[in-house]
């Protein structure tokens, strides 16, 4: 479902660049419809497509197919099963619920190890408050003609970042976008090189979280505290200490 997803999140920034707007957000809608992660990628297109067009009538038109248009697709996809919420429920508990590899659950076990009073739904709240003054960030960027690409690809990481559950496939979300935002500069290069070393240093944190957990350490602490920057610090690292002649 990664896999359809990222081909309708692709297709659809396609046709926007093509700058047919109300085709590319359902595409996009689609790819929500397939997997709910792709919700954010859509307000920071929409904005970047409200921002293009010239007029307001234009603008109302660009709203009323786009709203029209997803709610047609929502309703077909969920026709045959009924109403979505208890799909949607059981996804929000597997995101905000399950702790996994991530820099969240690290931040959870080093508090009960050190004997502070922190709390999963208090770190929860916290986390998805930053994440929701990034995407305002990034969405008054985009208004000023920041790339919906490059926006996007910051909102899913952001996301990645604070969700409790990490999966190494999370990380294939951010990379296609780093290779269509080919605007240029040695900013998009670092970016694309961090989305390699991304890719890379996730498949690896297998060793840490089985075989070295499973054969030396033996506690979750530890392979959390090896694992967290070896996943998410040292791709950025490398990519600024390392340059790639393409």
């Amino acid at each position: 479902n990664d896999v359809v997803m990222l081909l309708w999140l692709v297709a659809g920034a396609w046709l926007w660049r093509q700058k047919r707007h109300t085709p590319g957000m359902l595409l996009l809608a689609a790819a929500t419809l397939t997997k709910p992660i792709a919700l954010l990628s859509m307000p920071v297109f929409f904005v970047a497509g409200w921002r293009r067009l010239p007029n307001l009538a234009a603008r109302l038109r660009f709203l009323a197919g786009t709203t029209g248009g997803g709610l047609l697709l929502a309703f077909l996809a969920f026709l045959p099963f009924g109403m979505p919420w208890a799909l949607a429920t059981r996804l929000l508990d597997e995101a905000t619920l399950t702790p996994g590899f991530s820099p969240a659950a690290l931040l959870l076990l080093a508090a009960n190890r050190w004997g502070i009073p922190l709390s999963f739904t208090l770190l929860g709240n916290s986390f998805r408050g930053l994440l929701l003054l990034v995407f305002l960030w990034l969405a008054w960027r985009g208004w000023h003609g920041r790339s919906p690409l490059r926006g996007s690809a910051d909102l899913l990481f952001a996301y990645i970042l604070q969700a409790f559950s990490f999966r190494i496939w999370y990380t294939t979300w951010v990379f296609p976008l780093l290779l269509l935002d080919r605007t240029g500069g040695g900013e998009t290069e670092r970016r694309l090189q961090t989305g390699l070393w991304f890719l890379f240093t996730a498949q690896l944190s297998v060793f840490i979280y089985g075989h070295l957990w499973r054969y030396q350490l033996q506690d979750h602490f530890h392979s959390h505290l090896i694992g967290v920057p070896f996943v998410f610090l040292l791709p950025i690292l490398l990519a600024r200490v390392r340059k790639w002649d393409w």
